[in-house]
């Protein structure tokens, strides 16, 4: 049978672990702040405690942890409950992980992102961040470890990821040439075919060259001061007049 609920404490390896990951991801230097979503990278007041007995199949975990799949809170904490709150697409790439773990000596590290599914229907994206600890012959004993709940994560990355595909829409399907470059050096950065194909160039001929390379009207010290206004104020409207690959 499987722990009663309430004791998964008393299990030392789990306490080693949680008071390793704490030290750990308690250190600024390990858990910097997201430059994506502006939080630590790991909130660690949030992590939910587990572990597995893999010779008796025997599960236990935290409150906080049995909150996070939607547990009911006199629901069994088993190994098969947790593997039934697997997201349907997740669950053969977690399992299979898993066996790699159970099969594979010195293979040890549990590191996994995948999707749980509430009774609700809500998903909640985790990490899972473990250890295998192995008997002399080499077979896994038990695992131990913590979740977090990464969802807000993953929807600022989603979110992100839909901005830019916008963006890189909008780019490559403008009529006119638009042209990103670097303000020190005029060195092109990114542009769309319609930059290169305008001037007659091929896309790796246009990548090689700076914006003085092709620029009539302005000098390069013009085009340098140029830059600077855009750099100070944030914009900047210039005439300009451009060469092209024949002259």
């Amino acid at each position: 049978a499987d722990r009663p609920e309430g004791t998964w404490i008393s299990d030392a390896i789990q306490r080693a672990y949680l008071e390793a990951s704490y030290l750990h991801w308690g250190d600024p230097a390990n858990n910097p702040t997201s430059a994506v979503y502006g939080g630590r990278m790991v909130h660690v007041p949030e992590c939910a405690a587990w572990t597995w007995d893999a010779r008796t199949g025997q599960s236990s975990w935290d409150d906080r942890y049995h909150a996070m799949y939607g547990f009911a809170p006199n629901q069994p904490r088993t190994h098969d409950a947790w593997v039934g709150r697997l997201h349907p697409e997740d669950r053969p790439r977690v399992l299979a992980r898993l066996d790699d773990v159970l099969r594979t000596p010195g293979d040890d590290e549990w590191d996994m992102v995948f999707r749980a599914v509430r009774p609700d229907g809500g998903v909640v994206w985790i990490q899972g961040l473990g250890r295998a600890e192995r008997d002399a012959a080499g077979q896994v004993v038990r695992m131990a470890g913590i979740n977090l709940d990464i969802t807000e994560r993953k929807q600022v990355e989603e979110a992100l990821r839909e901005s830019e595909e916008r963006y890189r829409a909008l780019f490559e399907q403008a009529a006119d040439s638009v042209v990103l470059f670097d303000v020190q050096t005029g060195a092109m950065v990114e542009f769309n075919d319609q930059a290169h194909q305008n001037l007659g160039y091929t896309r790796e001929e246009f990548a090689r060259l700076t914006v003085p390379d092709y620029e009539v009207i302005e000098s390069p010290q013009m085009f340098a001061e140029h830059c600077a206004r855009i750099v100070r104020e944030g914009a900047h409207t210039f005439d300009t007049k451009q060469r092209t690959k024949g002259g």
